[in-house]
């Protein structure tokens, strides 16, 4: 309810956006000939949304701020390189997080599968020490605990990419 008109103010930039308790998402979509409109237009609206928190008693923690810009491999610019919020200048990532989520700026989620695959080992080699103390039904419940949940995470993006080499 506290951030029903940050929302308004979001809506009135026509922008798109998702809140996550303390955790604010914008999501803007453009072509690569308006980049340099882009960047100004995003760099006033965040001096609104800063404008607007400093008179609702809120801090926007310029330091936490992320900025990632998705493109096709073709279509990458480099003169959108960062963005200025507040005293920080925060530079575009190659990738950002989101609920635990890894995302590239190509979305070939890459990284993010080969983090699932690492979590996914280390969950397994754990698993493996204590395995002798445990019985069947133990087993498979840690290993659905640990396992499954890092496997289901974010599958539906994964549908129809290209095939991915066996996990290192």
């Amino acid at each position: 309810m506290y951030m029903r008109p940050l929302g308004k103010l979001l809506r009135r930039h026509f922008l798109n956006f998702h809140f996550y308790a303390h955790v604010m998402q914008i999501y803007v979509s453009f072509s690569n000939s308006k980049l340099d409109s882009i960047k100004c237009f995003f760099e006033a609206f965040i001096h609104d949304v800063r404008e607007w928190m400093s008179l609702n008693f809120l801090v926007l923690n310029d330091s936490k701020t992320e900025s990632l810009l998705f493109s096709s491999q073709d279509h990458l610019s480099n003169s959108f390189n960062c963005v200025k919020v507040g005293n920080e200048v925060v530079n575009v990532s190659s990738n950002a997080k989101k609920l635990g989520d890894l995302f590239d700026t190509h979305l070939s989620m890459d990284r993010h599968i080969s983090n699932i695959c690492k979590s996914a080992y280390s969950h397994l080699r754990n698993i493996s020490r204590v395995r002798k103390f445990l019985s069947q039904s133990d087993t498979e419940k840690l290993v659905h605990a640990f396992i499954s949940s890092r496997l289901y995470s974010c599958n539906s993006l994964l549908a129809g990419l290209p095939a991915w080499p066996t996990c290192h």
